[in-house]
């Protein structure tokens, strides 16, 4: 069944194509004299989706159903004007301008937004941000404060990266969505103070996970956005048996491999995917996957898309 228009919101179904599943299951159940029904539109990006709530002066809200799609997704909402108070998941979050917050897809939420007020959304398969960040669906319901600067880097990233998604390839689209899944693991950590070395590897995790498709993405340019020496980001990550080069190169391999297990980016030649995620040559990443997974990419490929010749 076709997903159908939620009553009393006003949906901008350009180029949303299946990402309006996310859609169906809000609801209106209070508006202001004032207001407007909220405006919201929606662009798929590979498993999941980027919703752009606009208006304000609403309660909006979505009661779960058994079996439904939405249950199986987490949302990471990033409120951009006003102000807005979540109820969800037992807790009440209170958001301003700057502000985070999760939304587990498996328990009821209300978006109270008196006001004018815009948010964005991005939609997340649940079953991954569980494996990927483990503890961070512990955070659901929380606001994570636009005053804390790494909450303030993760909020432009994801902002930044919405902003332009309806212009992106579904490619594109795709290596955005991979991109954020790895950024918000920051979100975990954030609840530390101070500038520590716990605290110094964290940023310097989200970091890479930020500019990890930058080419000029080096321990040198980790360190200065952190302002510390280079010498003591290398003892921060040799106290942690690795070192920056080590973290980047494995992740940039990690990303390439789930690039190449799904359906349309896999077919993308191998040389391209090497190239755009920073490896020299395809020789030179043929030889760094086949260290790191015991098979070269092809060999990969073809064990991830059987039926593919």
């Amino acid at each position: 069944m076709e997903p159908q228009p939620s009553p009393g919101i006003r949906q901008n179904p350009a180029r949303a194509d299946g990402a309006l599943r996310f859609l169906s299951e809000l609801r209106v159940v209070s508006s202001a004299e004032t207001g407007h029904p909220p405006a919201l539109r929606a662009v798929p990006m590979g498993a999941g989706a980027g919703l752009t709530i606009e208006g304000g002066g609403s309660v909006v809200e979505r009661r779960v159903v058994a079996g439904d799609h939405t249950s199986r997704i987490v949302k990471l909402l990033l409120q951009r004007r006003g102000q807005a108070l979540l109820s969800h998941a037992g807790r009440r979050a209170e958001l301003v301008q700057g502000d985070l917050v999760f939304i587990d897809g498996a328990h009821d939420f209300q978006l109270d937004m008196p006001g004018p007020s815009d948010q964005s959304v991005i939609v997340l398969p649940r079953d991954l941000v569980a494996r990927r960040h483990e503890g961070l669906l512990g955070r659901v319901g929380r606001t994570l404060s636009g005053d804390d600067p790494t909450h303030r880097m993760v909020f432009e990233a994801l902002h930044a990266i919405l902003r332009h998604a309806e212009r992106l390839t579904p490619e594109a689209r795709n290596r955005s969505m991979a991109a954020t899944v790895d950024l918000i693991g920051a979100l975990k950590f954030l609840a530390r103070r101070g500038s520590g070395p716990d605290r110094r590897f964290e940023v310097a995790l989200a970091d890479i996970d930020a500019h990890l498709a930058d080419p000029d993405l080096t321990a040198a340019a980790i360190a200065a956005r952190q302002g510390i020496s280079r010498r003591r980001l290398d003892a921060i990550f040799r106290e942690r048996g690795s070192s920056p080069e080590r973290i980047i190169w494995d992740r940039r391999l990690r990303r390439i491999a789930e690039e190449l297990s799904a359906p349309r980016v896999g077919r993308h030649r191998l040389l391209d995917l090497a190239l755009a995620w920073g490896f020299s040559s395809e020789a030179h990443f043929s030889r760094a996957f086949r260290m790191k997974f015991g098979e070269g990419p092809r060999a990969f490929r073809r064990r991830a898309h059987p039926g593919e010749r």
